[in-house]
């Protein structure tokens, strides 16, 4: 019988020894491997293309008719690449190893490997590095806008006109499953205290303890915070939170107005599956980049006399801040825009930065889901590191669209140098701070095949 002590054997026939990330122009080569290996049970098609012309495929391994699916998407947002990788690692064992092929008797499995390739090549820069620090991640990441989002951005009948192709792929690879027992798209939560799984419904004990046995093999810590539901995620055991549903979000995003930006949102790639598909179980896995220290700690800080009031106080200060940040990237990227510079990632970013601005009500309201509660030693941290990490943000698109841009800049150079103070100034301030220990691709990609293989349990 299946349990989760096989998941972490079936999980050591996993390797992921050397990994590093897929460009978009290479993962054929890795796929024709994969079924070349095992032509009769493996199906590679291309089922889209992406914005910027690259190739979307699925890869379907076993037999699908007749056979409980086990379905991943990796690469939905355009930082979070690590899900391709581990795709690939995943399903060459699955063909390879005798003892990981003997489960295609029993499973079969429907994979996108990389739903955004264009947001992966925006993210070069830094994901082309075998060892990034998160210096790299602050100073390179893209982000697609919440209107441009591969994840949220599933057509519904009334939207369909106005989606991408990469979520238009994924539905119609998707909506041909009239079964799905187990659904996982691959994230990450880049700088982050530790892993946080958000799940369709309070887990069965199995795969609990399955997925935390993963987790803490390859020795990271759960995330496990309770804040009453705050962005949606509620909390229902260490390292489990309820998925949040695409409505819950959109109310919230609501509170600061602008509705027809706001229908921009969309569905999800996992309810999609859970509605259509009929399926058992579906989970979003979030495993940090780069875990911060000391934001683990949830100790009460009640008799702690510098930090006054409740819980409810620090989370105001933080969109404060946010707030703040927000406002100094719009000042910022206009006072560009009247000097002369016009690019379409400077535009990207004015989208974002009013994005940004209109959240903050509903962040704001959102604060008072934990009036009442102590303010934790987690709190204490999260005030100090927030604005530097967001300070170093900030210098990072001036720095990008100052050194992108093709037109002549009179103070171009004593921008660029200023900025790049500006950006090492609050990095080595984050240092004195609290560590922050980047999490190895390869436990990265071990983690979250373990989690896909948490599906067996299901079944």
């Amino acid at each position: 019988m299946m349990n989760h002590n096989l998941i972490l054997q079936l999980l050591e026939m996993v390797n992921t020894d050397g990994v590093m990330h897929c460009h978009p122009s290479q993962i054929q080569l890795p796929l024709q491997i994969i079924r070349d290996r095992c032509p009769e049970q493996v199906k590679i098609e291309q089922i889209g293309s992406s914005r910027d012309g690259y190739p979307l495929y699925a890869l379907l391994i076993g037999q699908m008719d007749t056979k409980p699916i086990i379905a991943a998407t990796g690469n939905c947002h355009a930082e979070e690449a690590i899900g391709t990788v581990t795709i690939l690692r995943l399903a060459e064992a699955l063909v390879s190893n005798p003892d990981m092929k003997a489960l295609l008797g029993k499973y079969s499995f429907a994979f996108i490997p990389q739903a955004n390739p264009d947001g992966t090549l925006k993210n070069w820069e830094w994901l082309k590095l075998q060892h990034p620090s998160y210096r790299d991640y602050l100073r390179h990441y893209y982000r697609d806008n919440r209107s441009e989002d591969v994840e949220h951005g599933i057509p519904t009948p009334e939207t369909t006109q106005e989606c991408r192709p990469e979520p238009e792929a994924i539905a119609k690879f998707y909506r041909r499953f009239p079964k799905i027992h187990f659904y996982v798209t691959l994230h990450s939560a880049n700088v982050f205290p530790g892993a946080m799984f958000l799940v369709s419904q309070k887990p069965p004990n199995e795969i609990s303890e399955a997925l935390r046995s993963v987790t803490r093999s390859q020795g990271l810590n759960l995330y496990t915070d309770n804040d009453n539901g705050m962005g949606g995620f509620e909390f229902m055991k260490s390292g489990f939170y309820s998925i949040p549903r695409f409505e819950v979000m959109r109310e919230q995003m609501l509170a600061g107005g602008d509705p027809e930006r706001v229908k921009k949102f969309k569905l999800n790639s996992f309810q999609l599956v859970e509605s259509e598909c009929n399926c058992s179980m579906s989970l979003v896995s979030e495993l940090p980049y780069f875990e911060v220290a000391g934001l683990q700690d949830l100790t009460p800080l009640s008799d702690y006399t510098p930090v006054a009031g409740d819980r409810e106080t620090i989370k105001r200060r933080l969109v404060d801040c946010d707030e703040q940040s927000a406002k100094q990237r719009m000042s910022l990227l206009t006072m560009l825009l009247a000097a002369g510079l016009s690019s379409p990632l400077l535009e990207f970013q004015l989208e974002k930065a009013n994005w940004l601005l209109g959240n903050l009500v509903g962040d704001r309201q959102d604060c008072q889901k934990v009036r009442g509660n102590p303010a934790l030693v987690k709190d204490f941290i999260d005030v100090r590191t927030r604005p530097l990490l967001l300070e170093a943000e900030v210098a990072g698109i001036i720095l990008r669209l100052l050194q992108e841009s093709a037109q002549p800049w009179q103070k171009g150079d004593s921008l660029i140098d200023h900025y790049e103070v500006v950006f090492t100034n609050a990095c080595d301030q984050l240092d004195r701070i609290t560590p922050i220990k980047p999490i190895s691709l390869a436990a990265q990609a071990k983690i979250q095949a373990g989690i896909i293989l948490s599906g067996l349990l299901t079944v």
